[in-house]
């Protein structure tokens, strides 16, 4: 391995310290590996985050390493600088000497940036530009180091502020953001001031307006080297989602409505992601299955559990909840107690490509107990009809059809087979 301490005396070693004690991105190529300064090591590591950011010996099997063990040897025998480019904007300058012996060359090699051309760079800003702004995507760039920031058109629109003041600082900034987020921001703020290159955040707050709107604001950005190679700085995206949180609302609204209505007409809702497994209830369901909020929901398992043994169709069910057709039926479930409690069950799949299973449960105990009577009331009635021999004749005015009981029909001396007079 070829380090200031274990390379060779000379002159490998002398080069190492070298460029140890340069600020600039040097390395130090010889046939015992290619070394990197701190500064080299750091400004790599930005295409490989696998690399450590420190100095060493770069991986001698690594396809840049070999790039750059052979622009140096180009740079060394041409005396010329070499070009490196890492990118669209990576434009970097490769110079390099021999400071070894004949027959055991050892190189020094410089990396400079060069900014991109200034043809090339203003075409990249103006289609970048135009982008964003076709998409009303605010840019932004804020060095981490001295602050120094620039926004474009749109991140003024977007705030509400008049182009002609300049970009806020952080803290004025801060200003135009709701007080209920400002802690939240700030945290943000200084968790990418201190975070690594390569680092991305995204983070949304809201935007208090001049004219006393509010405007939802998501932010996007990346921790990259500075300008140079040196310092860093946060880039990124502002993007007004105000829509997004608008409909959030409303669907809130709604849940909340739809939660109202099922309290006061006593109906249990459930919600059942087949895939999970995973129910959601609404307050009502416990009160209908005798169960403690704190329990949390029932399994499906479980539900089936507590329905009466002669009301589980539970297979007939299940095949049309799998073809996506409504069921619906009257169940009996077993309370904690032992006691019987009558429900009215409606279920059918939905969503799209990620279905769930909805059902709506309504108590209807008093209903069938009301419905029992009336029926044993009925026959009671029919049966003392019968015991006194009394003819009934209903007749419907409307359609002016007639219905006779059986002890009509013997008294008027008539089959049942013939209809009603």
């Amino acid at each position: 391995m070829l380090t200031p301490e274990t390379a060779d005396r000379s002159p490998q070693r002398i080069a190492c310290r070298t460029v140890d004690a340069a600020p600039a991105p040097a390395l130090v190529v010889s046939p015992g590996g290619v070394y990197a300064n701190a500064a080299a090591a750091h400004w790599l590591a930005r295409f490989d985050p696998a690399w450590p950011a420190v100095a060493g010996e770069l991986p001698a099997a690594h396809a840049l390493t070999r790039e750059l063990r052979q622009l140096a040897q180009r740079a060394a025998d041409t005396y010329a600088p070499v070009p490196l480019r890492m990118g669209p904007l990576e434009h970097h300058t490769l110079k390099a000497h021999d400071v070894g012996a004949p027959g055991a060359p050892v190189l020094v090699v410089w990396l400079q940036p060069d900014d991109p051309a200034p043809s090339d760079l203003e075409l990249m800003r103006e289609r970048l530009a135009a982008a964003a702004g076709v998409a009303h995507v605010g840019l932004f760039e804020r060095d981490l180091v001295n602050g120094d920031g620039a926004w474009d058109p749109v991140c003024f629109e977007l705030f509400g502020i008049d182009a002609s003041h300049g970009v806020p600082d952080r803290f004025a900034g801060l200003q135009h953001i709701d007080p209920r987020d400002r802690d939240r921001v700030l945290h943000g703020i200084d968790r990418f001031t201190v975070a690594q290159i390569g680092s991305e955040f995204v983070i949304e707050f809201r935007v208090m307006l001049p004219g006393g709107g509010v405007r939802h604001i998501e932010s996007r950005s990346r921790i990259v080297p500075g300008r140079g190679g040196l310092g860093r700085r946060a880039v990124g995206a502002l993007l007004d989602v105000s829509d997004r949180f608008s409909a959030n609302e409303m669907r809130l609204e709604l849940t909340q409505r739809l939660e109202q209505v099922a309290e006061a007409g006593r109906v249990g809702l459930w919600l059942f992601n087949p895939v999970t497994r995973v129910s959601e209830w609404n307050a009502q369901m416990y009160a209908l299955s005798g169960r403690h909020p704190d329990a949390g929901p029932m399994t499906l398992d479980e539900a089936l559990a507590c329905v009466h043994p002669d009301d589980r169709q539970t297979t007939a069910a299940a095949a049309l909840i799998e073809q996506g057709l409504p069921v619906q039926a009257r169940l009996r479930l077993l309370q904690p107690d032992g006691s019987l409690r009558w429900v009215f069950v409606r279920a059918s799949r939905i969503g799209g490509d990620s279905p769930h299973l909805a059902a709506a449960i309504v108590d209807i105990t008093e209903l069938q107990v009301s419905e029992a009577r009336n029926q044993q009331l009925n026959e009671r009635l029919s049966l003392a009809v019968a015991s006194a021999g009394i003819g009934i004749w209903d007749l419907d005015t409307a359609t002016g059809r007639s219905t006779w009981n059986e002890q009509l029909y013997t008294l008027m001396l008539r089959s049942p087979d013939e209809p009603a007079l």
